[in-house]
């Protein structure tokens, strides 16, 4: 499924007086309803959408007969078919959209996060491939930090599906602490964090290569009085390169030292992550205490000046 879309499973209550399918936020829906309208009596030779959203949520339901929607974005296309009540399309943000070959008894039900706004719109195409680009491609992300391997930027709200699918990992996420499943919410979360960023409170980066995406890690308690900052939310995709993990780590380090004039650098592991703490103490943290949950670490300007000098300047 593109970035931005998913679908959705409703529950349906049977019984042998019919069916009824319920429709909750948060239980079933992600986001709160401020707009309710369907779409029918459409002859199966028209078509319908062709546009996109630049904030709007929408969940797309085909409540009696069957739609087909294309979904694309700059590079990438899909055709979901919809002919089931219990079941819907979570289209987000950014996303262009086109309904066709409607069944003589469709009715398609779009359930909508926001109230209708004309300028919220993209209706034409070439400028939504042009600003999709700059939403989706990499290619066009402003480089915040690069080493040998690895180019390090901002993450931003089209990485919510890349940052959702890693964090319910089974085996990514074991030691991670419970993740919101709903893109709605991690979209709108980055959205909020976009404005810590720009104030200089946080920083969430994603790590990539020429193959794609490898994963994140965060910059975040920053004081800037006593120049201590924490390191966090550091998490690679299965069978990432292997130079994926120190990589990001010494861009990490580079950017709290370097950029942002820390003198120390904190992070907690859970005790339980033997590979993490195997990891953090090979780069050169040191333990500084523990308890029953976590061990904490650290890291001052000092040693990791030493380390870059005597390890990790031929990484960059």
């Amino acid at each position: 499924m593109l970035k931005n879309c998913k679908l959705v499973e409703f529950h349906n209550y049977k019984d042998e007086r019919g069916n009824l399918v319920a429709i909750e936020n948060p239980k079933n829906l992600e986001f709160p309803i401020n707009r309710i309208y369907y779409i029918y009596g459409v002859d199966a030779k028209e078509e319908r959408g062709f546009h996109s959203h630049k904030i709007l949520h929408q969940v797309l339901i085909a409540i009696s007969g069957s739609v087909k929607i294309r979904i694309s974005t700059n590079n990438e296309e899909e055709i979901v078919e919809l002919n089931d009540p219990a079941q819907g399309l979570y289209i987000g943000p950014m996303i262009w959209r086109e309904m066709f070959d409607f069944s003589s008894d469709a009715v398609l039900l779009v359930l909508a996060s926001e109230k209708y706004d004309e300028s919220d719109y993209i209706r034409d195409k070439n400028i939504y491939l042009e600003e999709a680009n700059n939403y989706f491609s990499n290619n066009l992300r402003k480089i915040i930090m690069k080493s040998k391997n690895l180019n390090v930027c901002y993450v931003n709200e089209s990485d919510a599906d890349f940052i959702l699918s890693l964090r319910n990992d089974k085996n990514l996420g074991k030691y991670l602490s419970v993740t919101d499943n709903s893109l709605y919410n991690q979209i709108n979360w980055i959205k909020n964090y976009k404005n810590k960023e720009k104030k200089g409170e946080e920083y969430y980066f994603k790590a990539f290569d020429s193959e794609g995406d490898l994963g994140f890690f965060r910059l975040y308690n920053i004081d800037k009085e006593n120049k201590v900052l924490t390191f966090g939310s550091f998490i690679m995709k299965n069978n990432h390169p292997k130079y994926a993990a120190i990589e990001s780590m010494i861009l990490a380090m580079e950017f709290a030292f370097k950029k942002l004039k820390m003198k120390k650098v904190l992070l907690d592991v859970r005790v339980k992550n033997e590979v993490a703490k195997n990891f953090y103490n090979r780069f050169g943290f040191k333990k500084i205490d523990e308890n029953d949950l976590d061990e904490f670490y650290e890291l001052t300007r000092e040693d990791y000046d030493e380390l870059f000098a005597n390890n990790y300047k031929n990484f960059l």
